[in-house]
């Protein structure tokens, strides 16, 4: 009961914490650690640095799900988008009978508002509409202070849906540093037993433990990690630092989002050690 009272207290009033205390408490409750922002070291605190000072200007149009699409025609092709289906306003523009068996709803201004609808699927429209209502009302910014959100005009898009038969599709997150490709997150059971391997960019996995166990099994290296890697460097050019993700389906590579704070910048890795090797790649200019 009390943990419910402090809980419900905290979110009336946490867009009145000032950001840096803010990431301070958010940090410490996931991880039991404190975070140095004034004098970062880790991939943690670099990254609430570059919260807390803006240092890459204005980011809303990359983080954008919709936006983000010119960007990404432009620099590497439209042949690696998925093919959009509409754009929509509201959940009352969503044009139900003229949508194909199968497809994704989502909004392009957050994480998780994700829908799948499968050809086998009775979808409830009403349910699936009041999802959108309430998910077009947030602003992902006050989570996780991660200001290029902040701005983004929220809409509903829709896209086809990726199936390579296996009933959940891998993510492939490249983590980019100055536009230098590092290292690969690959993302297994998102939606079911999600489980999640960290490799090089020769596909060794690094034995990483984050807010998700290691898949205990063998994963594939995918048959065109290679281009994937030369994809990321074109889209990551002149950033700080972000997360290119892409997914790889029947053969072919599609972009799926270019993330600056992964993870909204609260996590930790095990071992120990990778917090600082990771945190030492993320090189703040301004700073030197």
């Amino acid at each position: 009961m009390l943990r419910d009272i402090l809980r419900t207290t905290f979110y009336s009033i946490r867009n009145y914490i000032p950001t840096p205390i803010y990431l301070k408490l958010m940090y410490w409750r996931i991880s039991g650690k404190a975070l140095n922002i004034k004098n970062p070291k880790t991939y943690a605190e670099k990254l609430a640095y570059l919260k807390v000072y803006k240092t890459q200007g204005d980011l809303s149009r990359y983080v954008d799900k919709y936006r983000v699409r010119d960007y990404v025609k432009g620099k590497i092709g439209e042949k690696y988008l998925i093919p959009l289906i509409g754009v929509y306003e509201n959940e009352e523009e969503i044009p139900w009978e003229s949508l194909p068996s199968e497809y994704v709803l989502k909004c392009n201004h957050d994480t998780g508002s994700v829908v799948i609808k499968h050809t086998q699927d009775n979808l409830d429209r009403e349910a699936t509409k009041l999802h959108f209502k309430k998910a077009l009302k947030t602003n992902l910014y006050w989570a996780g202070r991660e200001y290029p959100y902040k701005s983004v005009v929220p809409s509903i898009i829709c896209e086809k849906l990726l199936d390579d038969g296996s009933g959940e599709i891998k993510d492939y997150k490249i983590l980019c540093f100055d536009g230098e490709p590092k290292y690969i997150v690959c993302d297994v059971g998102r939606f079911s037993n999600h489980r999640r391997n960290i490799y090089d960019l020769e596909w060794r996995n690094q034995g990483i433990t984050t807010d998700h166990q290691q898949y205990d099994g063998y994963i594939e290296k995918p048959e065109k990690l290679d281009e994937m890697i030369v994809l990321a460097k074109k889209l990551s050019k002149g950033f700080i630092h972000v997360r290119v993700d892409f997914y790889f389906v029947n053969g072919k590579i599609y972009f799926g989002e270019m993330t600056f704070f992964p993870w909204a910048g609260n996590i930790w890795f095990t071992p120990d050690e990778w917090n600082y090797k990771l945190g030492e790649l993320i090189s703040l200019k301004e700073k030197e």
